[in-house]
């Protein structure tokens, strides 16, 4: 089951219709939202749009659902043997072949500048380098069938006799110590030829650029200022053209491979790309042990050269909700789950951390909070936990945006201090809360702004991307009205002063001018529920944007209240979906006009926790999140417009599945083995 949540970023709110109520779906869902960039006043209509379209979608069904056509002869296909995944948004190749040398090794320009900035030896690309390594080498060694290839994986080229050897990938990049923030450069080039003139690196930076390389055999980087005699004069034939070291010494052509690249993230970017170009097939001196299979000592061969690749991806914001907080997700899995998702190019971790189940995060001004609310003792994310994930994920270019679900979903903060909260526990759960057990803070408790400060203040220090998520959805007023004096505030105009006078004060909100100034979600008149959010939200918002924060909340609150927002705030808007066929059918600009399609931010899919925990995590998250992946980086369409036929996304989804099971990534299947004889059966 799919669920599929959209995030519109808003700068003006001028609608006053409500939305209709919607409901988390299956929950162990994983899903794609959409992101808007901000503009002067579309935000509640174009929010109502996407929103009504997804209902609409959604009481289709399944059985009535918008596929994208199995076949499509207009899009031009990938070789089938290098099924890569997103598929680059532009390329071409032809039919030769060359052999990935023993010694293959990959040499990177730098400038001096980002030498000297960056720490030795454990900068992004470094680390990449020698994933990039690894995972050639698990190519030579991993079973390699030599029966005759299926028809999904034959090719008229494939048979080709090698031309030629690659000795080594040559990479340029002009900014390798580039802020992993929304935005950053990740684009890239690939050229792999026969013929070195078809291949330009520019000269630019000779002089002052400094080497690093790393050998297949050692996997050791090694810095090189230049001065070496013979990497020189290889790095010089490359720059000027067909010059000596065409051929070696048995006269074997030797090709010529460049990534070009803005910044370290096209590096890994393209490094990823570089994987799947590489094909592994049996040494032809290896003999057969078992009846149809054995653990060969490959040959590691790029067909169908000279490649030609320019790519970058169509949305900055390509990311996975991950939640913690109904089942506990240990380190070492969300580690494994960062990993995989930067081998399908997504940039964003979603933290949903907080809910209301259990408080897992450590505190250090609050340790009550995890030592009380936490599921388990040993069900917690300690500080240095967190630093390691930050480190894991900014190595890999994965963004990490973490989720503090509130004032609803808080019941767990109630465990170590019941006065935060409200409707602690009642029962029945269903009348006060989406889902048991009920709780939510109380927005008229000073003690509740005394402990959000300091909370605040931990968490952006602990988490350095500018984005953070303030929740924001389920709120159920039934819930505040248990309380006398919520109940009086929300019932009563004469009363609120008085309460309000008992709360720190609002700090200094941005100017109307400010891209931050706060502004109403809807005209018209505020009910007495709202005005209470809004006493909650005015003060957290303040929180956040004055510890340069960009907050994201749940669509709730733009779309179903009556309360001030920032004008630069994200809000997520959720739509359904059930399959990896209707996740990758599935459109991000739907019903948008051309100047709305311009504001789209990026997209999500989201893995919610109830019924999904470190046993079947991966199974749950892949390999549908590479459907995710693939139209949020590559678009379902190509650049005409035409839609990418399903079956040549199933070939490339269940060939990243494969790469994944090949990491130790529990990936679920996705066909039954026989369709690998005859795919598009399966997708009939």
């Amino acid at each position: 089951m799919s669920d599929i949540r959209s995030l519109t970023m808003s700068q003006a709110f001028n609608k006053s219709t409500t939305a209709p109520r919607q409901v988390k779906t299956t929950p162990q869902d994983n899903a794609s939202h959409r992101e808007i960039e901000s503009s002067p006043k579309p935000l509640v209509r174009l929010a109502l749009k996407m929103v009504k379209a997804h209902l609409l979608s959604r009481a289709k069904g399944a059985s009535q659902a918008h596929y994208l056509p199995i076949r499509n002869d207009a899009v031009k296909a990938l070789p089938l043997e290098q099924p890569i995944l997103p598929i680059p948004r532009s390329f071409s190749f032809g039919a030769d072949k060359v052999k990935l040398s023993p010694e293959f090794q990959i040499k990177v320009q730098y400038s001096l500048k980002d030498q000297q900035q960056r720490p030795p030896s454990v900068s992004a690309i470094d680390k990449a380098l020698e994933r990039c390594m690894d995972r050639l080498q698990l190519k030579r060694n991993s079973t390699v069938w030599s029966s005759t290839s299926s028809p999904r994986n034959g090719n008229p080229g494939s048979n080709t006799i090698a031309n030629g050897e690659l000795r080594e990938l040559i990479i340029v990049v002009d900014d390798a110590v580039a802020a992993l923030v929304h935005g950053m450069d990740e684009s890239y080039t690939i050229n792999i030829s026969l013929n070195s003139a078809d291949i330009t690196v520019s000269a630019s930076a000779e002089e002052d650029a400094v080497f690093s390389i790393l050998n297949s055999e050692t996997k050791d980087p090694q810095s090189l200022d230049g001065k070496v005699e013979d990497d020189d004069h290889r790095l010089k034939s490359h720059i000027h053209g067909r010059q000596q070291g065409d051929f070696n010494a048995n006269g074997v052509a030797v090709a010529k491979a460049v990534l070009k690249t803005g910044t370290q993230w096209g590096v890994l970017h393209g490094l990823d790309t570089f994987i799947q170009l590489v094909t592994a097939s049996p040494a032809p001196d290896s003999g057969m042990i078992e009846a149809r299979q054995e653990q060969f000592k490959n040959v590691l061969e790029i067909p169908n050269l000279p490649w030609v690749i320019t790519d970058k991806p169509l949305y900055g914001h390509r990311g996975l909700l991950l939640d913690t907080s109904r089942h506990y997700i240990p380190v070492k899995d969300i580690l494994r789950t960062i990993d995989a998702m930067s081998m399908v190019k997504l940039n964003v971790l979603h933290w949903h951390v907080l809910d209301q189940q259990s408080y897992p995060l450590v505190s250090k001004a609050f340790p009550e909070l995890t030592n009380k609310g936490a599921e388990r003792p040993d069900y917690i994310y300690s500080e240095k936990g967190v630093a390691q994930i930050l480190s894991f994920a900014s190595e890999r270019g994965v963004r990490v945006i973490p989720e503090f679900d509130m004032p609803g979903h808080a019941a767990s903060w109630g465990r170590s201090y019941p006065n935060l909260t409200v409707c602690l526990d009642i029962q029945p759960h269903a009348q006060y809360s989406a889902e048991p057990p009920a709780g939510q803070l109380d927005p008229l408790e000073p003690f509740t702004y005394s402990v959000l400060d300091t909370l605040v203040k931990e968490w952006t220090a602990q988490f350095p991307d500018p984005l953070v998520h303030a929740g924001g959805d389920e709120i159920n007023f039934d819930c505040w009205k248990t309380s006398p004096r919520l109940k009086d505030y929300i019932e009563h105009h004469s009363s609120r002063e008085g309460y309000e006078g008992a709360l720190s004060p609002v700090g200094n909100l941005p100017g109307p001018n400010d891209p931050n100034a706060m502004k109403r979600t809807r005209s018209g008149k505020q009910s007495g529920e709202d005005k209470l959010l809004e006493v909650f939200v005015d003060r957290v918002m303040e929180m956040y944007l004055s510890k340069g924060k960009r907050p994201i909340v749940w669509e709730e609150v733009a779309l179903e209240h009556t309360v001030n927002l920032p004008k630069s705030a994200i809000v997520q808007v959720w739509k359904n979906a059930r399959s990896t066929k209707r996740v990758y059918s599935y459109s991000l600009t739907e019903d948008l006009n051309q100047d709305e399609q311009k504001l789209i931010y990026g997209g999500e899919a989201c893995m919610w926790g109830e019924q999904t925990d470190s046993t079947n995590l991966d199974s749950s998250v892949w390999p549908r999140s590479a459907a995710v992946a693939e139209v949020l980086w590559s678009g379902n369409a190509d650049d005409k417009g035409e839609p990418r036929p399903l079956l040549d996304a199933a070939h490339r989804m269940s060939a990243v599945r494969e790469r994944l099971v090949s990491m130790s990534v529990a990936a679920a299947p996705i066909f039954p083995s026989w369709c690998g004889k005859d795919l598009e059966a399966c997708l009939v």
